[in-house]
């Protein structure tokens, strides 16, 4: 079963499977990984204003500033391949991939069809707060793992 992470980050941090005992820690470990770029121990907003760019340029293949579905479902689709999980390759349709159409339909807040940079950064940061569980502006790997008990 796929472990939806407030929507987002389960998606493009990793888009692995959560199944066996132990595995929601090291799945922890490297979601931190991605956040903590500087060893901190934690990640802070800054943190993810830095994923949430460079997510945002690796998104935007024709580098025009704005992110579509094709450009999105296209880079998910490869991202989870890279981590060994190509199961939308296996769709026709991978706008029917029902965890994707979850995240995509948040983000595009306007439903515009595209996304801009704000709005992911705005998704991106209410999930960081959504993870700050004790509100101290820090996530650590414990605060992290949480979110899967």
């Amino acid at each position: 079963m796929k472990k939806i992470f407030l929507g987002v980050f389960v998606i493009l941090l990793s888009l692995t499977s959560v199944s066996f005992a132990g595995e929601e820690s090291e799945f922890a470990k490297k979601m931190m990984k991605e956040l903590d770029i500087e060893n901190k121990g934690y990640a802070i907003k800054k943190d993810m204003e830095v994923f949430s760019q460079k997510e945002f340029r690796a998104m935007d293949i024709n580098s025009d500033g704005l992110v579509s579905a094709d450009e999105f479902f296209e880079y998910v689709c490869e991202k989870s391949c890279q981590e060994g999980n190509c199961e939308c390759k296996s769709y026709k349709n991978k706008k029917d991939i029902d965890y994707m159409k979850e995240y995509w339909n948040r983000v595009d807040k306007d439903a515009s069809g595209t996304v801009t940079y704000q709005e992911k950064l705005e998704s991106d940061m209410e999930t960081f707060y959504g993870l700050d569980y004790d509100g101290d502006g820090k996530i650590t790997k414990e605060e992290m793992e949480a979110q899967f008990y």
